[in-house]
Protein backbone atom coordinates (compact mmCIF):
# COMPACT_ATOMS: atom_id res chain seq x y z
CA UNK A 1 0.00 0.00 0.00
CA UNK A 2 2.75 2.13 0.92
CA UNK A 3 4.23 1.47 -2.41
CA UNK A 4 1.61 2.51 -4.51
CA UNK A 5 1.27 5.45 -2.40
CA UNK A 6 4.83 6.31 -3.64
CA UNK A 7 3.72 5.69 -6.99
CA UNK A 8 0.92 8.06 -7.09
CA UNK A 9 2.68 10.82 -5.39
CA UNK A 10 5.37 10.67 -7.79
CA UNK A 11 3.54 10.86 -10.73
CA UNK A 12 1.11 13.76 -9.67
CA UNK A 13 4.69 15.81 -9.02
CA UNK A 14 5.82 14.47 -12.33
CA UNK A 15 2.44 15.93 -13.75
CA UNK A 16 3.19 19.54 -12.08
CA UNK A 17 7.01 19.68 -13.05
CA UNK A 18 6.44 18.92 -16.73
CA UNK A 19 3.09 21.40 -17.36
CA UNK A 20 5.18 24.12 -14.80
CA UNK A 21 8.03 24.03 -17.15
CA UNK A 22 5.84 23.77 -20.30
CA UNK A 23 3.90 26.55 -18.83
CA UNK A 24 6.53 29.17 -19.07
CA UNK A 25 7.15 28.43 -22.69
CA UNK A 26 6.53 31.44 -24.83
CA UNK A 27 6.30 30.65 -28.47
CA UNK A 28 6.79 34.60 -29.92
CA UNK A 29 10.11 34.52 -28.07
CA UNK A 30 10.82 30.98 -29.76
CA UNK A 31 9.66 32.08 -33.21
CA UNK A 32 12.38 35.25 -33.11
CA UNK A 33 15.02 32.66 -31.94
CA UNK A 34 14.47 30.04 -34.37
CA UNK A 35 15.17 32.12 -37.37
CA UNK A 36 18.98 30.73 -36.99
CA UNK A 37 18.15 27.21 -37.71
CA UNK A 38 22.23 26.08 -37.12
CA UNK A 39 22.21 26.29 -33.67
CA UNK A 40 19.05 24.57 -32.64
CA UNK A 41 19.40 21.89 -35.10
CA UNK A 42 23.35 20.82 -33.22
CA UNK A 43 21.35 21.28 -30.14
CA UNK A 44 18.22 19.24 -30.92
CA UNK A 45 21.33 16.39 -31.94
CA UNK A 46 22.88 16.59 -28.76
CA UNK A 47 19.61 16.33 -26.67
CA UNK A 48 18.03 13.60 -28.93
CA UNK A 49 20.85 11.79 -30.64
CA UNK A 50 24.33 12.26 -28.89
CA UNK A 51 23.25 11.23 -25.05
CA UNK A 52 20.63 8.57 -25.78
CA UNK A 53 23.40 7.00 -28.08
CA UNK A 54 25.88 7.85 -24.70
CA UNK A 55 23.56 6.27 -22.40
CA UNK A 56 23.13 2.92 -24.63
CA UNK A 57 26.93 2.94 -24.70
CA UNK A 58 27.61 3.07 -21.16
CA UNK A 59 24.68 0.04 -20.76
CA UNK A 60 26.72 -2.19 -22.78
CA UNK A 61 30.23 -1.10 -21.69
CA UNK A 62 29.77 -1.33 -17.88
CA UNK A 63 27.01 -4.32 -18.16
CA UNK A 64 24.19 -2.52 -16.50
CA UNK A 65 21.63 -4.61 -17.66
CA UNK A 66 22.77 -7.52 -15.64
CA UNK A 67 22.98 -5.97 -12.39
CA UNK A 68 20.67 -7.28 -9.76
CA UNK A 69 21.31 -11.07 -10.82
CA UNK A 70 23.72 -11.53 -8.09
CA UNK A 71 20.19 -12.44 -6.19
CA UNK A 72 19.29 -14.89 -8.78
CA UNK A 73 19.09 -18.68 -7.63
CA UNK A 74 20.27 -21.23 -10.01
CA UNK A 75 18.08 -24.26 -10.04
CA UNK A 76 19.69 -27.70 -11.68
CA UNK A 77 16.82 -30.43 -13.07
CA UNK A 78 17.63 -33.86 -13.55
CA UNK A 79 14.97 -35.67 -15.39
CA UNK A 80 15.19 -39.46 -14.17
CA UNK A 81 14.15 -40.93 -17.05
CA UNK A 82 16.51 -39.50 -19.90
CA UNK A 83 19.24 -37.68 -17.56
CA UNK A 84 18.72 -35.01 -19.33
CA UNK A 85 19.28 -31.54 -17.31
CA UNK A 86 17.61 -28.14 -16.96
CA UNK A 87 18.58 -25.05 -15.86
CA UNK A 88 16.20 -22.38 -14.44
CA UNK A 89 17.55 -18.93 -13.14
CA UNK A 90 15.04 -17.02 -10.97
CA UNK A 91 14.43 -14.17 -9.28
CA UNK A 92 13.62 -14.04 -5.54
CA UNK A 93 10.34 -12.00 -4.92
CA UNK A 94 10.73 -8.26 -5.50
CA UNK A 95 13.74 -8.74 -7.41
CA UNK A 96 14.49 -6.83 -10.83
CA UNK A 97 17.34 -7.99 -13.18
CA UNK A 98 18.51 -4.22 -15.03
CA UNK A 99 16.86 -1.62 -13.95
CA UNK A 100 19.37 0.34 -13.76
CA UNK A 101 19.32 0.19 -17.70
CA UNK A 102 16.56 0.95 -18.12
CA UNK A 103 16.43 4.23 -15.96
CA UNK A 104 19.41 5.13 -17.24
CA UNK A 105 18.52 5.17 -20.86
CA UNK A 106 15.15 6.80 -19.53
CA UNK A 107 17.10 9.75 -17.50
CA UNK A 108 19.64 10.27 -21.02
CA UNK A 109 16.32 10.80 -23.39
CA UNK A 110 15.22 13.34 -20.81
CA UNK A 111 16.39 17.30 -21.30
CA UNK A 112 16.10 19.40 -18.52
CA UNK A 113 13.48 21.85 -19.09
CA UNK A 114 14.16 25.51 -17.84
CA UNK A 115 16.89 24.33 -15.54
CA UNK A 116 18.97 24.49 -17.76
CA UNK A 117 18.40 28.12 -18.81
CA UNK A 118 19.06 28.79 -15.07
CA UNK A 119 22.51 27.41 -15.61
CA UNK A 120 23.35 29.38 -19.18
CA UNK A 121 21.83 32.43 -17.07
CA UNK A 122 24.31 32.37 -14.05
CA UNK A 123 27.22 31.71 -16.04
CA UNK A 124 26.58 34.50 -19.33
CA UNK A 125 26.14 31.64 -21.76
CA UNK A 126 24.02 32.15 -24.98
CA UNK A 127 20.40 32.49 -22.54
CA UNK A 128 18.49 33.21 -26.10
CA UNK A 129 19.13 29.69 -27.76
CA UNK A 130 18.91 27.96 -24.48
CA UNK A 131 15.38 29.59 -24.14
CA UNK A 132 14.51 28.43 -27.71
CA UNK A 133 16.37 25.02 -27.26
CA UNK A 134 13.98 24.30 -23.86
CA UNK A 135 11.31 25.05 -26.22
CA UNK A 136 11.84 22.73 -28.95
CA UNK A 137 12.73 20.13 -26.54
CA UNK A 138 9.76 20.42 -24.64
CA UNK A 139 7.71 19.96 -27.87
CA UNK A 140 10.06 17.21 -29.16
CA UNK A 141 10.34 15.04 -25.67
CA UNK A 142 7.08 13.83 -26.41
CA UNK A 143 7.98 11.80 -29.38
CA UNK A 144 11.56 11.64 -29.12
CA UNK A 145 11.56 9.93 -25.65
CA UNK A 146 9.08 7.04 -26.20
CA UNK A 147 10.82 6.72 -29.85
CA UNK A 148 14.72 6.77 -27.91
CA UNK A 149 13.39 4.11 -25.29
CA UNK A 150 12.07 2.01 -28.05
CA UNK A 151 15.09 1.92 -30.12
CA UNK A 152 17.89 1.12 -27.00
CA UNK A 153 16.05 -0.51 -25.13
CA UNK A 154 15.26 -3.25 -28.01
CA UNK A 155 19.13 -3.08 -28.78
CA UNK A 156 20.42 -4.02 -25.72
CA UNK A 157 19.16 -7.73 -26.40
CA UNK A 158 19.65 -8.66 -22.99
CA UNK A 159 17.02 -11.99 -22.34
CA UNK A 160 17.88 -11.10 -18.61
CA UNK A 161 16.80 -7.64 -18.40
CA UNK A 162 13.36 -6.67 -16.77
CA UNK A 163 11.58 -4.14 -18.81
CA UNK A 164 8.87 -2.42 -16.61
CA UNK A 165 6.04 -1.46 -19.12
CA UNK A 166 3.33 -0.43 -16.92
CA UNK A 167 5.58 2.66 -14.81
CA UNK A 168 7.27 3.66 -18.08
CA UNK A 169 4.05 4.07 -20.10
CA UNK A 170 2.30 5.60 -17.44
CA UNK A 171 5.11 8.26 -17.03
CA UNK A 172 5.25 8.46 -20.97
CA UNK A 173 1.43 9.55 -20.55
CA UNK A 174 1.97 11.89 -18.12
CA UNK A 175 4.86 13.82 -19.47
CA UNK A 176 2.15 13.74 -23.26
CA UNK A 177 -0.93 15.55 -21.12
CA UNK A 178 1.01 17.40 -19.01
CA UNK A 179 2.98 19.08 -22.06
CA UNK A 180 -0.18 19.77 -23.81
CA UNK A 181 -1.83 21.14 -20.27
CA UNK A 182 1.17 23.52 -19.44
CA UNK A 183 0.92 24.67 -23.50
CA UNK A 184 -2.44 25.58 -23.34
CA UNK A 185 -2.46 27.30 -19.65
CA UNK A 186 0.86 29.55 -21.23
CA UNK A 187 -1.63 30.77 -23.61
CA UNK A 188 -4.48 31.04 -21.50
CA UNK A 189 -2.81 32.86 -18.60
CA UNK A 190 0.32 34.42 -20.32
CA UNK A 191 0.58 36.29 -16.89
CA UNK A 192 0.83 33.62 -14.57
CA UNK A 193 4.08 31.84 -16.21
CA UNK A 194 6.34 32.80 -12.90
CA UNK A 195 3.74 30.80 -11.40
CA UNK A 196 4.03 27.70 -13.43
CA UNK A 197 7.86 28.01 -12.98
CA UNK A 198 7.87 28.14 -9.29
CA UNK A 199 5.50 25.15 -9.10
CA UNK A 200 7.60 23.40 -10.94
CA UNK A 201 10.36 24.05 -8.98
CA UNK A 202 9.01 22.65 -6.03
CA UNK A 203 7.63 19.76 -7.50
CA UNK A 204 11.07 18.71 -9.37
CA UNK A 205 12.69 19.33 -5.72
CA UNK A 206 9.81 17.63 -3.86
CA UNK A 207 11.00 14.28 -6.47
CA UNK A 208 14.48 14.46 -5.50
CA UNK A 209 13.82 14.88 -2.09
CA UNK A 210 11.41 11.81 -2.62
CA UNK A 211 14.48 9.70 -4.24
CA UNK A 212 16.92 10.40 -1.87
CA UNK A 213 14.80 9.02 0.80
CA UNK A 214 14.33 5.67 -0.92
CA UNK A 215 18.28 5.33 -2.75
CA UNK A 216 20.00 6.46 1.09
CA UNK A 217 17.76 4.50 3.22
CA UNK A 218 18.05 1.04 1.62
CA UNK A 219 21.58 -1.39 1.56
CA UNK A 220 19.96 -1.49 -2.34
CA UNK A 221 19.93 2.11 -2.93
CA UNK A 222 23.02 4.37 -3.84
CA UNK A 223 25.91 3.20 -0.84
CA UNK A 224 25.05 -0.58 -1.79
CA UNK A 225 26.20 -0.11 -6.01
CA UNK A 226 29.08 -1.76 -7.39
CA UNK A 227 31.90 0.04 -9.43
CA UNK A 228 30.09 -0.40 -12.51
CA UNK A 229 27.33 1.88 -11.40
CA UNK A 230 29.19 4.88 -10.58
CA UNK A 231 30.92 4.59 -13.95
CA UNK A 232 28.04 3.59 -16.14
CA UNK A 233 26.16 6.49 -14.71
CA UNK A 234 28.63 9.14 -14.97
CA UNK A 235 29.75 8.31 -18.43
CA UNK A 236 27.12 9.76 -20.26
CA UNK A 237 27.29 13.16 -18.77
CA UNK A 238 30.99 13.58 -18.71
CA UNK A 239 31.69 12.46 -22.57
CA UNK A 240 28.52 14.59 -23.61
CA UNK A 241 29.97 17.80 -22.48
CA UNK A 242 33.32 16.53 -24.64
CA UNK A 243 31.52 15.59 -27.55
CA UNK A 244 28.84 18.31 -27.96
CA UNK A 245 31.74 21.18 -27.61
CA UNK A 246 33.23 19.47 -30.44
CA UNK A 247 30.21 19.20 -32.49
CA UNK A 248 29.15 22.89 -31.72
CA UNK A 249 32.98 24.02 -33.08
CA UNK A 250 33.20 22.24 -35.73
CA UNK A 251 29.90 23.41 -37.09
CA UNK A 252 30.86 27.12 -36.14
CA UNK A 253 29.07 28.37 -33.91
CA UNK A 254 30.24 30.53 -31.50
CA UNK A 255 31.51 30.36 -27.92
CA UNK A 256 28.90 30.95 -26.13
CA UNK A 257 26.46 28.86 -28.23
CA UNK A 258 28.97 26.05 -27.73
CA UNK A 259 28.54 26.29 -23.96
CA UNK A 260 25.08 26.87 -24.39
CA UNK A 261 24.69 23.39 -26.12
CA UNK A 262 27.24 21.37 -23.80
CA UNK A 263 24.71 22.40 -20.62
CA UNK A 264 21.54 22.01 -22.53
CA UNK A 265 22.80 18.76 -24.15
CA UNK A 266 24.32 17.03 -20.73
CA UNK A 267 21.66 18.69 -18.02
CA UNK A 268 18.41 16.19 -18.02
CA UNK A 269 15.39 16.09 -16.46
CA UNK A 270 16.19 13.87 -13.71
CA UNK A 271 12.74 14.17 -12.23
CA UNK A 272 11.05 11.89 -14.92
CA UNK A 273 13.19 9.12 -14.31
CA UNK A 274 12.91 9.42 -10.82
CA UNK A 275 9.20 8.97 -10.94
CA UNK A 276 9.27 5.97 -12.68
CA UNK A 277 12.07 4.62 -10.58
CA UNK A 278 10.22 5.55 -7.40
CA UNK A 279 6.86 2.81 -8.87
CA UNK A 280 9.85 0.16 -9.72
CA UNK A 281 9.61 -2.74 -8.14
CA UNK A 282 13.10 -1.90 -7.01
CA UNK A 283 12.47 1.77 -6.18
CA UNK A 284 15.85 1.78 -4.32
CA UNK A 285 18.12 0.58 -6.93
CA UNK A 286 16.19 2.36 -9.58
CA UNK A 287 16.23 5.41 -7.61
CA UNK A 288 20.06 5.62 -7.55
CA UNK A 289 20.65 6.27 -11.23
CA UNK A 290 18.90 9.53 -11.43
CA UNK A 291 19.89 10.84 -7.97
CA UNK A 292 23.52 10.22 -8.55
CA UNK A 293 23.46 11.34 -12.04
CA UNK A 294 21.75 14.41 -10.76
CA UNK A 295 25.53 14.72 -8.45
CA UNK A 296 27.24 14.00 -11.51
CA UNK A 297 25.61 16.91 -13.49
CA UNK A 298 26.02 19.19 -11.06
CA UNK A 299 29.70 18.82 -10.29
CA UNK A 300 30.39 18.52 -13.63
CA UNK A 301 28.42 21.61 -15.21
CA UNK A 302 29.49 24.11 -12.36
CA UNK A 303 33.27 22.91 -13.52
CA UNK A 304 32.94 23.39 -16.94
CA UNK A 305 30.71 26.79 -16.45
CA UNK A 306 34.11 28.10 -14.59
CA UNK A 307 36.23 26.76 -17.15
CA UNK A 308 34.07 28.23 -19.81
CA UNK A 309 34.45 31.82 -18.40
CA UNK A 310 38.54 31.77 -17.25
CA UNK A 311 38.74 30.76 -21.30
CA UNK A 312 37.02 33.62 -22.36
CA UNK A 313 33.83 31.80 -23.91
CA UNK A 314 30.96 33.16 -22.64
CA UNK A 315 29.61 36.61 -22.17
CA UNK A 316 31.18 37.42 -18.88
CA UNK A 317 34.50 39.04 -18.91
CA UNK A 318 37.52 36.77 -17.82
CA UNK A 319 39.03 39.46 -15.68
CA UNK A 320 36.14 40.28 -13.20
CA UNK A 321 35.75 38.37 -10.00
CA UNK A 322 33.65 35.52 -10.10
CA UNK A 323 31.06 37.11 -7.20
CA UNK A 324 30.76 40.00 -10.25
CA UNK A 325 30.50 37.44 -13.08
CA UNK A 326 27.45 35.48 -11.50
CA UNK A 327 25.34 38.47 -10.08
CA UNK A 328 25.63 40.59 -13.45
CA UNK A 329 24.15 40.03 -16.73
CA UNK A 330 26.01 40.05 -19.46
CA UNK A 331 23.73 39.21 -21.38
CA UNK A 332 23.77 40.97 -24.89
CA UNK A 333 20.49 42.10 -25.14
CA UNK A 334 20.40 43.42 -21.33
CA UNK A 335 24.26 45.17 -22.34
CA UNK A 336 22.64 47.15 -25.07
CA UNK A 337 19.68 48.31 -23.08
CA UNK A 338 21.80 49.26 -20.27
CA UNK A 339 24.35 51.49 -22.35
CA UNK A 340 21.42 52.96 -24.10
CA UNK A 341 20.27 53.62 -20.40
CA UNK A 342 23.50 55.07 -19.88
CA UNK A 343 23.87 57.26 -23.32
CA UNK A 344 20.51 59.19 -22.08
CA UNK A 345 21.50 59.97 -18.32
CA UNK A 346 24.40 61.33 -19.74
CA UNK A 347 22.39 63.49 -22.47
CA UNK A 348 20.12 64.09 -19.83
CA UNK A 349 23.36 65.68 -17.11
CA UNK A 350 24.56 67.64 -20.05
CA UNK A 351 21.64 69.21 -20.78
CA UNK A 352 20.67 69.75 -17.26
CA UNK A 353 24.55 71.68 -16.96
CA UNK A 354 23.49 73.66 -19.94
CA UNK A 355 19.86 74.76 -18.26
CA UNK A 356 21.92 75.53 -15.14
CA UNK A 357 24.29 77.60 -17.18
CA UNK A 358 21.81 79.44 -19.02
CA UNK A 359 19.69 80.12 -15.56
CA UNK A 360 22.92 81.73 -14.14
CA UNK A 361 23.94 83.84 -16.97
CA UNK A 362 20.55 85.60 -16.70
CA UNK A 363 21.89 87.28 -13.80
CA UNK A 364 25.08 88.30 -15.33
CA UNK A 365 25.45 91.01 -17.30
CA UNK A 366 26.05 89.08 -20.54
CA UNK A 367 23.31 87.12 -20.11
CA UNK A 368 21.64 84.92 -22.57
CA UNK A 369 18.64 85.37 -24.10
CA UNK A 370 15.83 84.19 -22.79
CA UNK A 371 14.70 81.81 -25.37
CA UNK A 372 18.13 80.52 -25.13
CA UNK A 373 17.24 79.52 -22.00
CA UNK A 374 14.16 77.94 -22.25
CA UNK A 375 15.13 75.71 -24.99
CA UNK A 376 18.06 74.31 -22.95
CA UNK A 377 15.88 73.40 -19.62
CA UNK A 378 13.22 72.18 -22.57
CA UNK A 379 15.80 69.65 -24.01
CA UNK A 380 16.90 68.61 -20.93
CA UNK A 381 13.32 68.05 -19.62
CA UNK A 382 11.80 66.29 -23.39
CA UNK A 383 14.88 63.47 -22.71
CA UNK A 384 13.94 62.91 -18.71
CA UNK A 385 10.33 62.52 -20.13
CA UNK A 386 11.61 60.13 -23.21
CA UNK A 387 13.22 57.93 -20.11
CA UNK A 388 10.44 58.04 -17.36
Amino acid sequence: MANVAVSVMSYILLFILISGLAGTVEFHEFKKQFKDKLPIMVGFCGQFVLLPFLGFCSVMIFGLTELGKEDAQTVVAVNATTGNTTTTVTVPDGGVVGIEAVILMMTTSSPGGSYSNWWCFIFNADLALSVAMTTVSSISSVFMLPLNLAIYLNATNSDSIDIEYGPLSIAVAVVVVAVACGLASSHVFPNHRHVFHTSANVAGLSLIALGLVFTTGSRDGLFGQPWEFFAGVAMPCVAGLILSNVMSLTVGLTKPQCVSVAIETCYQNTALALSVALASPAPARAAAVPVFYQAVQMVSLLTYSLFSWKMGWTYAPSNVSAWRMIVTNYQPVFQRESAAIKEELEKAKTALKEAQKDHRGMHSPHARSPENTVKGAGAAGSILASMF
